[in-house]
């Protein structure tokens, strides 16, 4: 597939004190947008011809009588500045996604007619079809069984984002998260404990390794959620170059078994978390001139 930019143009309107804002302060203010941030000028200078064809300079105002809607020339202006920005943007490359390079990996198999992805692993568990209208596949843990799930870490290649908080190459491009993908409705399924086990080292599992997954513990972002039925993640651990096991044991009894659907390296996940790909830019961009 190939690359591509979406722009998602937002317009954000707030009375300004009566002495200007400084460049930190607008910073401060529009920090949550991590994006490219733009003042609006509130005139725009049109130069017009009068009768003898001389240049006239008029000021016409870009917001509508509102003072928050664009007029139509604000219109033109937001496009042309979106042209520009299109044209000369200054984003950095961003790491690739998939296993050739940025440290992605992903194992899904809801959708895949009864078959497991060729190169992962499983033992115990079963996959079964739990909705036989939509064609959807669970590997289905029952209470008090365990389930494993191994595959190969692919390489990661170095990219530009990898670096420290030092500013250093990071030579650890292998550790990746690990979210496990499963069905998620409190009331219908059980709570589980997972472990991430690499190259088969069973010497550091303990109590204390296991990561529990509890759906009355949703996280904020997804608890609002929850009366639908739905795939959840979590970071349930991290990869390591070699073979990486997930085992997983299913610990309550509910009404259905735990239903995994899938299991994905994301290492852009992980950049984006830290920060590493976000960015915040400020133009304060001239006026310029907009023929009619």
């Amino acid at each position: 597939y190939p690359n591509a930019i979406i722009v998602y143009l937002h317009l954000h309107s707030f009375n300004p004190k009566p002495i200007p804002l400084t460049e930190d302060q607008i910073k401060s203010f529009m920090s949550p947008v991590k994006g490219q941030f733009y003042i609006m000028p509130q005139i725009e200078t049109v130069m017009d011809s009068d009768n003898n064809g001389d240049q006239q300079a008029h000021e016409r105002s870009i917001f509508a009588a509102d003072r928050h809607h664009l007029s139509e020339i604000g219109h033109k202006y937001v496009a042309e500045a979106l042209v520009e920005v299109l044209s000369v943007h200054s984003s950095k490359p961003q790491a690739l996604l998939g296993s050739w390079g940025g440290g992605d990996q992903c194992y899904f198999w809801m959708n895949s007619l009864g078959t497991f992805p060729a190169d992962l692993k499983v033992e115990g568990g079963q996959l079964r079809q739990f909705d036989p209208f939509l064609q959807k596949w669970a590997y289905e843990v029952e209470e008090g069984s365990a389930a494993q799930l191994s595959f190969l870490k692919h390489e990661t290649l170095p990219t530009v984002n990898d670096k420290n908080n030092e500013g250093e190459k990071n030579t650890d491009l292998n550790s990746v998260p690990i979210h496990l993908v499963y069905m998620a409705k409190e009331s219908l399924y059980p709570s589980a404990r997972v472990v991430v086990v690499n190259n088969f080292d069973t010497t550091k599992i303990n109590n204390d390794a296991y990561k529990y997954i509890d759906f009355s513990r949703n996280n904020e972002e997804n608890n609002r959620w929850q009366h639908h039925h739905i795939t959840q993640s979590q970071v349930v651990g991290y990869s390591s170059e070699g073979v990486n096991t997930v085992v997983i044991d299913s610990v309550s009894k509910t009404e259905r078994p735990l239903r995994i659907v899938g299991v994905m390296l994301c290492r852009a996940c992980e950049l984006w978390k830290n920060n590493v790909l976000e960015e915040f830019f400020m133009r304060l961009p001239e006026i310029k001139n907009i023929n009619n």
